[in-house]
C-alpha cells in the first residue's frame, strides 16, 4: 500500500503542476497542459481507490452469517478465489482464531 501511496503522491503533484503550468502558459501550451493535468489527477484519483481497497484495514471478503466452527463467534468470512486454474471458496475467521476452510467453487472446478 506505501508504494500505491507514494504513486498516487507522485501523480497529484504532477497533475497540480500541469495545471499550474496550464494557467500561466501560452495558450496552445496552456490547453494541452490543463487537459493533460485533468487526466493525470483522474489517475490519481483511480489509484487513490485501489489503494484504499489495499488497506490492511479493509475486511476480506464478504460475512457469512453463521457462526464459526471453531471458536462460536459471528466473524466467519468468505470469498470466491482463483489460483493456477482452481476455483474455490476459501472461509476465515479472526486470526486469534485461525479458523480457514477451503472447498471448491459451486461450478464444479476444484
Amino acid at each position: 500500500m506505501g508504494r500505491q501511496l507514494r504513486l498516487v503522491a507522485g501523480c497529484g503533484g504532477a497533475g497540480l503542476l500541469l495545471l499550474g503550468v496550464g494557467f500561466r502558459g501560452w495558450y496552445g501550451l496552456a490547453v494541452v497542459a490543463y487537459i493533460v493535468g485533468a487526466l493525470v489527477l483522474a489517475v490519481a484519483g483511480l489509484l487513490l481507490l485501489r489503494a484504499l481497497d489495499l488497506s490492511p484495514v479493509t475486511q476480506w471478503g464478504e460475512p457469512v452469517g453463521a457462526s464459526c466452527p471453531a471458536c462460536g463467534e459471528r466473524n466467519l468470512r468468505e470469498d470466491r478465489v482463483e489460483l493456477s486454474g482452481a476455483k474455490g471458496i476459501v472461509a476465515l475467521c479472526t486470526p486469534e482464531c485461525g479458523y480457514a476452510d477451503a472447498r471448491p467453487d459451486s461450478d464444479g472446478s476444484a
